[in-house]
């Protein structure tokens, strides 16, 4: 979209034996946001990281997924894994 957004806040991972490959973020740039969790589904550590969420409040709920790429545009290695 071109719009570019800045969010901050805190990364805590999960517990290893519990969550592998989870983490949690609590924003605090957007008030009365409660924490999120997020799953890395895929990384090679060194160029991009797949990441995925579900979040809800009653019978609506979404899932998110980003690919997080070092280099912008993200390169086709990237977006074929």
């Amino acid at each position: 979209t071109g719009i570019k957004r800045i969010l901050e806040g805190e990364i805590k991972p999960l517990p290893a034996k519990a969550a592998k490959g989870k983490l949690s973020v609590k924003y605090t740039t957007v008030p009365l946001t409660p924490e999120t969790s997020y799953s890395i589904l895929d990384t090679d550590y060194k160029s991009y990281a797949v990441m995925w969420s579900c979040s809800g409040i009653g019978p609506i709920h979404a899932q998110n997924a980003w690919v997080m790429t070092r280099e912008r545009p993200a390169p086709p290695s990237a977006l074929q894994q």
